[in-house]
């Protein structure tokens, strides 16, 4: 483990400025952490796991603020650098899984399907081959059926979608100005938006076992944002019914194709985390 260490540790410390003595407490940290979980990762209790989960997610966002952004978000030098960043930690994170995961705990979902078998972490993390096509078509079919109101509403009236942000977005935006009110309440709503896309997100990657689902979706999911409600209700009464009902449908139709369309046996599943119904 320590050569990984002082691999992704050159990395880091190859860009100028102040940003290094950052780069070098997160390097320390992630080090210091995937050490100590893997030493104790059998003794560690439920309430630790989730709780190295979370730390996982702090850091994955402490990455993108180690470069100055006093430039805003937006500029591409801002860009560029939080690329980097969200490279090295997309490299790092399988890392974290590999020593910190307990391969006993997996028996419990069928996997290994048998003690001869090996237990591989690529299959863990859902980088396979087998029904990766229907992984990719079927959850971004899913999902389009529940904005088939937005996108009928999107192609009747040329309307402009806005893109989902997350919670860390919300020091940009005190930064510009905007008062902190506002900024609360925005952040609460997508807080609890995002939150539940990442049990739809979780409920596909444990359905298929495939990472791709979770990340076609969220993709999409960010192209097509929320739903104007707002303009939608301040159409004419005729067109506002028949929008609204269309977003409904498409809603109902989510919710009735989701068990067909999320079936184990489409996509040779070889976790068994959630049994088809």
């Amino acid at each position: 483990m320590l050569h990984h260490f002082i691999t992704f540790s050159i990395i880091f410390h190859s860009f100028k400025g102040y940003e290094i003595s950052l780069n070098w407490a997160i390097i320390w940290f992630f080090y210091v952490w995937c050490y100590f979980s893997y030493k104790v990762r059998e003794m560690v209790p439920c309430w630790g796991i989730v709780l190295l989960c979370v730390l996982l997610s702090v850091l994955y966002v402490a990455s993108l603020y180690i470069w100055d952004v006093s430039k805003g978000r937006d500029h591409p030098s801002t860009i560029k650098k939080r690329c980097i960043s969200v490279a090295v930690m997309t490299i790092l994170s399988p890392l974290f899984v590999k020593f910190t995961i307990n391969p006993d705990a997996f028996l419990q979902y069928e996997y290994p399907a048998s003690p001869e078998a090996l237990f591989r972490l690529h299959e863990v993390m859902g980088l396979r081959y087998a029904g990766l096509g229907f992984a990719v078509l079927l959850p971004l079919l899913l999902t389009a059926t529940f904005f088939s109101g937005p996108i009928i509403y999107c192609v009747m009236h040329a309307n402009n979608v806005f893109y989902l942000t997350h919670i860390h977005h919300a020091i940009e935006r005190v930064r510009i100005g905007i008062p902190v009110s506002a900024v609360a309440l925005g952040t609460i709503f997508q807080c609890i938006f995002t939150s539940v896309f990442g049990m739809y997100s979780a409920f596909l990657f444990m359905k298929t076992g495939h990472f791709v689902s979770a990340f076609v979706t969220h993709a999409f999911c960010n192209l097509m944002g929320l739903p104007d409600v707002i303009e939608i209700l301040q159409l004419p009464a005729r067109q506002r019914y028949l929008h609204l009902c269309l977003h409904l449908l498409g809603v109902v139709m989510w919710y009735l194709l989701l068990p067909s369309l999320t079936a184990s046996c489409r996509f040779q599943t070889v976790i068994n985390y959630l049994p088809d119904l």
